[in-house]
């Protein structure tokens, strides 16, 4: 449902790449909303993105609780069913 809030938590459970340990004080996560299609198709958006989160990390930083809305109707995208997308890219370095 729009607007509803529903949680998701994503986890780190091999944590070791390339020699460096990982945990979302390193990372930044994106969300995105795609259309349920075979090939990626993002849901459009002129403003608000249409899904937002806000993001709480545990003590030991290898858990991320995500409280997530969605900002959009499926009856005004034609119907059509959503999925969720969530990247990790590695946190920049402020100089």
């Amino acid at each position: 449902m729009k607007n509803t809030p529903f949680v998701i938590k994503v986890m780190i459970t091999n944590n070791v790449y390339e020699g460096s340990i990982l945990d979302f004080h390193r990372l930044t996560l994106d969300a995105s909303l795609l259309y349920d299609t075979w090939e990626e198709k993002p849901v459009p958006y002129l403003k608000n993105k249409p899904i937002q989160y806000n993001g709480k990390v545990n003590d030991t930083a290898d858990t991320m609780t995500l409280s997530t809305k969605i900002n959009v109707l499926s009856s005004h995208c034609e119907n059509m069913m959503f999925r969720g997308k969530l990247c990790t890219l590695p946190r920049r370095s402020s100089r």
